[in-house]
């Protein structure tokens, strides 16, 4: 092989892995932590509508070198550098794992965000104390005892209640139920449930969501979000009807579809091509 041709070959492939780079639009979340013995650690969170919210082969990556302070996702109580979900679902906690050695003052914040959109709140959650902290306006600060905190923190997105405390709110019990939607007509706890007579699918016939609702179980609102978590569409249904066919449907790509019934809500991932 000539010199030429190696060089061609290099930068073929420093062209293809720029426009690769360039060309990924899936949504990035870098999590930044500082303490007294690490410099400073960085984990990512990535939406990929091929993974989920276990583990997944190709998408998530384990830590194979954990220092003294450090941070970490926690999946199947093992800790990992990078995590991936199909989609952003509000009632979901992303673990967070956190080990101080001797204990100490320490920082979570965002690092940065990639294509995620500017309405998409992103909070930190102490669930020992059921606060709630906005990473966007401001870095978490907090001084820690020496230990291992693999069930205190979590990151989540998106909640309906407001506060006039820009860095911490506060939040009801059951903090489960409490990340349901951001539409403010929405029940503030419901839980989740399984109807095997309701079905939800795409019509692509007429270009709608169609609702099979055999037993007449009263939907009172049906939301449609992107993969990002923001809210494309919500109808106001108030009715117990057999069929509910909801019209307009978006562009093209991967959503979850959200119906709360009398009982509690139903969720389904839909594509639509």
């Amino acid at each position: 092989m000539t010199k030429t041709t190696l060089l061609s070959l290099v930068l073929l492939a420093i062209g293809s892995l720029s426009f690769s780079q360039q060309s990924d639009i899936r949504p990035k979340f870098r999590i930044g932590f500082d303490a007294p013995k690490i410099d400073h650690r960085q984990i990512l969170l990535t939406i990929d509508d091929r993974a989920s919210y276990g583990i997944d082969w190709g998408f998530d990556a384990l830590m194979y070198q954990v220092f003294s302070d450090d941070m970490y996702w926690v999946l199947d109580n093992k800790k990992y550098v990078i995590q991936a979900v199909d989609t952003i679902i509000f009632e979901k906690q992303i673990t967070l794992g956190v080990q101080t050695l001797t204990g100490g003052a320490i920082t979570i914040k965002i690092d940065k965000l990639e294509n995620v959109a500017e309405e998409m709140n992103v909070f930190l959650l102490d669930k020992e104390t059921n606060t709630l902290y906005d990473l966007r306006k401001n870095n978490y600060t907090t001084t820690l005892p020496a230990g291992e905190y693999l069930n205190k923190y979590a990151i989540v997105f998106n909640t309906k209640k407001a506060s006039p405390d820009e860095n911490a709110v506060l939040v009801i019990e059951d903090i489960e139920t409490e990340f349901n939607d951001t539409s403010d007509n929405l029940v503030s706890e419901e839980s989740e449930i399984a109807y095997p007579a309701i079905d939800m699918y795409l019509n692509s016939m007429n270009s709608s969501i169609t609702i099979k609702n055999p037993e007449l179980i009263a939907i009172n609102t049906v939301v449609l979000y992107s993969i990002m978590g923001q809210i494309v569409q919500s109808w106001e249904t108030d009715t117990n009807t057999q069929n509910l066919n909801i019209p307009n449907i978006p562009k093209p790509g991967v959503y979850v579809l959200h119906a709360h019934t009398q009982n509690g809500k139903i969720t389904k991932k839909i594509a639509i091509n």
